[in-house]
């Protein structure tokens, strides 16, 4: 999986969130990086959560609390956004 691609989903889910206003009066980096968080998950990448927090400058418990919100949203409940240590494993070879 490309770059490319996972960048554009990225780009995608915020363009949801923002359309949606599911996440009205949260910080923009936060959305951002749960953005991030669950295009890296989608495609079976393991994310630096704390990596991007620090890069972006909020707080976990802000993404924290945007992750439970979207959770709740129809449109965001098939994201699967666990991963499988198999694919942790097949990714790196």
């Amino acid at each position: 999986m490309s770059n490319n691609a996972i960048t554009t989903y990225a780009f995608h889910i915020l363009k949801e969130i923002e359309n949606g206003q599911f996440l009205k009066g949260r910080g923009l980096a936060a959305k951002v990086v749960i953005s991030l968080v669950m295009a890296l998950l989608k495609h079976k990448r393991k994310p630096d959560v704390n990596q991007m927090i620090l890069y972006a400058r909020t707080t976990k418990e802000e993404v924290s609390t945007c992750y439970k919100r979207l959770k709740r949203e129809p449109m965001f409940q098939q994201v699967e956004t666990r991963i499988m240590p198999v694919d942790i494993v097949i990714s790196k070879s």
